[in-house]
């Protein structure tokens, strides 16, 4: 039957795993060189994800209570985002395609029930915020600016909670047991994706 309990052991991975190791949830980490800046795109990304949710699916009022926040969080992320780049001097660029989330997306076959694209919308969003996550690690800790160090920790433990909170919500609206193989499956599938897409200097790709 349905799991609406969290899993405590991915509920407290929000905070200090992401910080003292690498991410164990992700089958395959990026090299710390990697990732040497950020963009408009992780934040807005996500709301725009909070935002289909709730449009898709404005029956599952808990879901839709935790996506207008989560809107609201990741908003303000692109707003103190933004401020950081006019205070260099920098403007926003336009935006270029993800080819690790198109790509991403492509592993769950179309079709199928509500639950099930539910399910499946939800499934890509935990792992995307976990990569994000573990990203946005490996800046604060190799950035050579404390004030972005720190801001850059900060979102980090943002986007541990996101993960663990759309993880939750797939266990809760599909059945358990599918909805975890269904994520190992989805993790072995981001590893090998991860081997081609892994080298840019980008949050994803």
């Amino acid at each position: 039957g349905k799991n609406t309990k969290p899993d405590t052991h991915l509920v407290n991975l929000s905070c200090g795993p992401f910080i003292d190791q690498p991410n164990p949830t992700l089958l395959t980490t990026t090299p710390s060189h990697t990732p040497r800046r950020t963009c408009k795109s992780p934040c807005a990304q996500a709301a725009s994800t909070a935002i289909s949710l709730i449009i898709v699916f404005p029956e599952k009022s808990e879901l839709v209570k935790e996506m207008t926040a989560l809107a609201r969080e990741e908003m303000g992320h692109f707003n103190m985002v933004h401020d950081k780049l006019l205070e260099r001097g920098w403007i926003l660029g336009r935006e270029r395609k993800d080819e690790y989330v198109i790509a991403l997306m492509r592993f769950f076959p179309k079709g199928g029930s509500r639950e099930t694209h539910l399910v499946h919308k939800l499934l890509y969003a935990a792992l995307i915020e976990a990569r994000s996550c573990e990203r946005f690690r490996l800046l604060s800790e190799n950035i050579n600016d404390p004030e972005l160090a720190d801001f850059y920790q900060k979102l980090m433990v943002s986007e541990a909670n996101h993960y663990t909170m759309f993880l939750k919500f797939a266990r809760k609206y599909g059945v358990r047991e599918e909805v975890d193989q269904k994520w190992q499956d989805l993790l072995a599938y981001e590893a090998e994706l991860m081997k081609s897409l892994g080298k840019k200097e980008t949050m994803h790709g």
